[in-house]
């Protein structure tokens, strides 16, 4: 359930506090994500953005790292840079990450209650698999 997760620890300090804040929605979890080189997480969905709305920040990668969602168009693949941009995506979608490259990728996953930010980060955030 990711409304257990909306208590502040001691790393809510910073940039990261910054960024954080800088979200209208209410947060309900926050996590930082590696996937190792040669590593695949398997095609699964989460649940649908009206429950939890998703966001990633690419802190480092590679382009060797593809992320892939079946869409009613069919399946798609998709590099998210990290190039300070924010992502969302419908993670209510089968989707999958395989980072065929030979460094890490790590991200920013940010869950909010609330959709408010996808109008405000309307200009910054790259909207995908919808």
């Amino acid at each position: 359930d990711e409304y257990n997760y909306t208590e502040r620890n001691e790393h809510y300090s910073g940039m990261l506090a910054e960024i954080l804040d800088g979200f209208k929605s209410p947060k309900t979890r926050v996590r930082l994500a590696v996937i190792a080189p040669g590593f695949t997480i398997k095609p699964h969905f989460d649940y649908d953005p009206s429950y939890v709305t998703r966001y990633h920040i690419p802190i480092f990668t590679n382009p060797d790292v593809k992320f892939g969602a079946k869409t009613k168009n069919g399946d798609v693949e998709y590099h998210m840079a990290a190039d300070g941009s924010v992502y969302f995506f419908n993670a209510g979608l089968v989707h999958w990450v395989h980072n065929g490259g030979t460094e890490p990728r790590l991200h920013l996953l940010i869950d909010t209650n609330g959709q408010d930010d996808l109008e405000i980060l309307e200009d910054e955030t790259e909207v995908i698999y919808q």
